[in-house]
């Protein structure tokens, strides 16, 4: 009786029987179940394997960020360090952007048992890899003279979890650009300005 919606990432294997393998290869204790079915399907007419929302081969952070515990969890254990004035009691995610295979973002905002004003943290998940590597360019965004002089606002980098190749920041309020099908056309003429100030 209930709606809801289940995403899935499809990966289809060119030789017959390299989806029933890998299929099989998967250590069921690793998955989560997802809010509708299986965390993982094997579709044999189509050598397809169909990964369930959190489960993404691509994205080995994924689960981290879709579990609120988990992620509270990592706040407390370094509250100092994500800038938060003691170790969170609640914390709630939102998924902003989910490209399957590539990338993942959620806001989480936590609050505390003291009553001090909510807080919300950004982390973004990565293809094995590649997390790294956007950490230490945040990292040299955030230490360069022009931001640190006002030249433009930057989200601070607070660490970046390598196992799981999360990337957590500050969660900065503001309007991306030209992800709007109408502002598009506009990005040709900010685009001077844009990297002016950077």
């Amino acid at each position: 009786g209930n709606v809801g919606e289940q995403v899935h990432f499809g990966r289809v294997f060119g030789a017959a029987g390299d989806a029933l393998s890998a299929f099989g290869a998967l250590e069921p204790a690793t998955l989560t179940a997802p809010g509708y079915g299986p965390p993982v399907l094997h579709l044999a007419d189509w050598n397809l394997v169909l990964w369930a929302y959190p489960n993404d081969p691509e994205l080995p952070g994924l689960r981290a960020l879709a579990d609120p515990v988990l992620a509270q969890a990592t706040f407390a254990a370094e509250h100092e360090r994500f800038e938060l004035p003691e170790p969170p009691a609640a914390t709630e995610a939102r998924t902003l952007k989910y490209v399957a295979g590539k990338r993942c973002g959620t806001l989480f905002t936590v609050s505390f048992a003291s009553g001090a004003p909510p807080r919300q943290i950004y982390g973004k998940a990565y293809r094995s890899g590649q997390g790294q590597g956007a950490y230490e360019i945040q990292r040299m965004v955030w230490e360069s003279t022009v931001r640190k002089l006002g030249g433009y606002y930057a989200p601070k980098p607070y660490a970046y979890d390598g196992p799981n190749g999360i990337v957590w920041q500050e969660a900065l309020r503001g309007r991306p650009i030209a992800k709007d099908p109408d502002e598009r056309a506009r990005l040709a003429e900010t685009a001077h300005e844009i990297g002016a100030r950077l």
